[in-house]
């Protein structure tokens, strides 16, 4: 069996509803940290309050997948968020990474950012919640295409933010995340999650 078929089965024995590999070379090597791969996993949510114990579930697998991947004398790194603290990966000030997991996801072409500052596919909206492992195991990377944003000219998350936060721009390659959300003001209610009308009607 091939690595990445049996990288796929690992995810999925783990609760993924789908693993996807970038292709890193691109970046900038501080961001990649050296990595040539960047594996995605994605976990589809009931709603918005499977949140934190979805974010467990992805973090434990992304462990589990480093683990596995070591095993198979590859070099991996784990982006949980066990990980990103001991490697000083994540900047709790700011609430961001080098690397952020949707920036990945994009790199995939498993969907867009949308107005929420959220990753949205066409199978599960933005109801999910996603973990990654870098790594320079020979995985082959998906032929990403980018993905068309299909916000259009829908506010609905923008209006249902309690606070504010969100500023009604559409993410594109280089803007900044300052331009689409307040991560101050968000209080991280997940309702602009809720309420996204991309958001399959029922689980697949």
């Amino acid at each position: 069996m091939q690595l990445i078929e049996e990288l796929r089965l690992q995810a999925q024995a783990r609760g993924a509803a789908f693993c996807r590999v970038a292709d890193l070379t691109a970046l900038p090597r501080r961001q990649a940290r050296g990595y040539r791969r960047g594996v995605v996993l994605g976990f589809a949510l009931g709603d918005a309050q499977d949140f934190a114990e979805g974010e467990l579930r992805a973090d434990r697998a992304a462990d589990a997948i480093e683990v596995w991947l070591r095993a198979q004398h590859y070099d991996a790194l784990s982006q949980s968020e066990r990980s990103m603290a001991q490697h000083a990966m994540f900047d709790a000030e700011t609430r961001s990474s080098l690397l952020p997991h949707k920036t990945l996801a994009v790199l995939a072409g498993l969907g867009w950012i949308g107005r929420n500052n959220l990753l949205v596919t066409e199978s599960l909206g933005c109801r999910l919640t996603l973990s990654t492992v870098l790594t320079n195991a020979p995985l082959p990377a998906d032929h990403a295409r980018e993905s068309p944003n299909r916000c259009g000219s829908c506010m609905v998350c923008v209006r249902a933010c309690p606070v504010g936060a969100l500023s009604g721009q559409t993410w594109a390659q280089g803007k900044r995340r300052e331009d689409i959300v307040d991560v101050e003001a968000c209080r991280l209610c997940l309702r602009c999650m809720q309420v996204c009308p991309i958001n399959p009607k029922k689980l697949p």
